[in-house]
């Protein structure tokens, strides 16, 4: 069987694990590049950094949840927002001497690009909608079948 090809119920081991990389490495990037980004840019208290921080995770998890639904706008959107936080980060780096935090964060970010990027994640998606396209039209079936028996 081809890998773009749908089947079972699993997407294929290989693309569920760079699923997992990447959710792991997206979260680290917002944590390292958001709390760098906003004591670089803002002079913020540590308890309201903490919950921007945190707003900022829970979007992710809702962005990331959409992936899980197979969708490919919400892949679009992650990597925007990575690039946006490298974009942000060039005054950082510009305005500092060498420092190995910044160079682990840029990595970080770059790393997920590459993890949103690679062909096993979007199968990973694409299995994921054709999922829920077939749970959907299972349902469908399973609702028209009930109401036709509830007629006879």
């Amino acid at each position: 069987m081809n890998e773009d090809e749908h089947g079972g119920l699993l997407p294929p081991i290989l693309s569920i694990v760079f699923f997992l990389f990447a959710s792991v490495a997206i979260t680290a990037s917002i944590g390292f590049m958001g709390g760098m980004l906003l004591r670089f840019y803002f002079s913020l208290s540590p308890e309201v950094e903490l919950s921007l921080l945190l707003i900022a995770v829970c979007i992710f998890v809702v962005v990331n949840y959409q992936v899980v639904l197979g969708s490919f706008f919400a892949v679009m959107v992650l990597k925007r927002i990575l690039f946006t936080s490298l974009l942000l980060l060039i005054p950082v780096v510009l305005s500092k001497d060498f420092d190995l935090l910044i160079f682990f964060c840029a990595t970080l970010v770059f790393l997920s690009i590459y993890f949103l990027s690679n062909k096993h994640y979007l199968t990973f998606v694409k299995h994921r909608k054709v999922s829920v396209e077939v749970q959907k039209e299972v349902l469908l079936e399973i609702a028209a079948e009930i109401e036709a028996k509830k007629n006879k």
